[in-house]
């Protein structure tokens, strides 16, 4: 299983974790020409998989379309107030930080 913080894309830059609850994980960053976005990927079983999306052993992460973006963020917010994973504090000020944007 692997944690948002090691996935590291060269393809991304800036990447400020919103959510990370070991199954999901969604993150806010630059992505290549497109500029500010959100990435989001499944994090895997426990175990050696790579979880999606991958290229080879390679995580990565998958854009959203910014025209889903609000829905997302707010979703996010929701889940991190009523499941309170560990480490929630710091994605949820990520997350708030990236509402106000």
């Amino acid at each position: 299983m692997i944690s948002a913080k090691d996935v590291n894309p060269r393809a991304w830059a800036n990447k400020m974790i919103l959510f990370d609850n070991s199954i999901f994980s969604v993150i806010a960053g630059d992505y290549k020409n497109e500029g500010h976005c959100l990435g989001i990927r499944w994090n895997g079983d426990p175990g050696p998989k790579k979880g999606f999306p991958v290229q080879g052993r390679y995580p990565l992460w998958f854009v959203i379309p910014n025209s889903i973006r609000s829905e997302i963020l707010f979703s996010l917010k929701r889940e991190i107030q009523q499941t309170k994973y560990t480490g929630w504090e710091v994605h949820f000020s990520n997350l708030l930080h990236e509402i106000e944007e």
